[in-house]
């Protein structure tokens, strides 16, 4: 008789690569038809996303197999939409679940696939693999943050910080300057479409107490 298996596949993307996103969509449309949701648009930051419901088919029918090759060549497009470096503005996830056998993750971005090594191992990447698909310009941690840390890493983390300060790279900056950081709230300000800076709020990891603070202990 066969088990039902269901299989969906959610699909997300940024706004100011709206082309690539909609090329997905219409893709989906072709190979899934009315299991194709509409396209959603995210109340902040103007994400978009749509789903692929499951056929209903049962493991071992014909349907459910074509449906296994729909999916694929369909996961194999959006492959295809990566960048250069494998970075892809279209993320996916094509998920497996029932009673039985519970929830699987059968296939994500290629990029996303190849952070953990066959051995098990999450692959080596570089800052600007770090950063992914932000705008980030800088990166922002709070000591209180960093002294909570296992004592191991900490002094790992010293040991890159004293090789970065051997670079000399804050002689770059122009003369009697420094940054300033502060947390503020992010305020909606293009329906959807980005974000503004609102005002400045209380930090509450901002004490580090001495290095007695662990804020993971709280």
């Amino acid at each position: 008789m066969g088990s039902i298996r269901h299989n969906a596949v959610v699909v997300t993307g940024e706004n100011y690569d709206r082309k690539k996103f909609e090329n997905a969509h219409v893709k989906a449309m072709e190979l899934f038809g009315l299991l194709t949701s509409p396209i959603v648009t995210s109340e902040l930051n103007g994400y978009m996303s749509f789903f692929v419901a499951p056929d209903g088919s049962k493991e071992g029918w014909a349907e459910s197999d074509i449906g296994d090759e729909k999916r694929k060549e369909f996961a194999d497009y959006i492959d295809s939409l990566a960048y250069g470096d494998g970075s892809n503005t279209v993320k996916f996830v094509v998920v497996a679940y029932n009673e039985l056998h519970g929830t699987e993750i059968e296939r994500t971005n290629a990029l996303d696939r190849n952070l953990v090594s066959e051995s098990g191992m999450k692959r080596e990447r570089d800052i600007h693999e770090w950063f992914e698909l932000t705008y980030a310009q800088y990166l922002t941690i709070p000591r209180s943050v960093l002294q909570s840390m296992p004592e191991t890493w900490q002094k790992k983390f010293v040991v890159l910080l004293e090789e970065l300060d051997e670079t000399q790279w804050l002689s770059l900056l122009p003369k009697d300057t420094c940054y300033k950081v502060e947390l503020r709230q992010m305020k909606d300000s293009l329906n959807g479409r980005g974000w503004t800076w609102g005002g400045k709020v209380s930090d509450p990891l901002a004490d580090y107490q001495r290095g007695r603070r662990n804020i993971f202990a709280e």
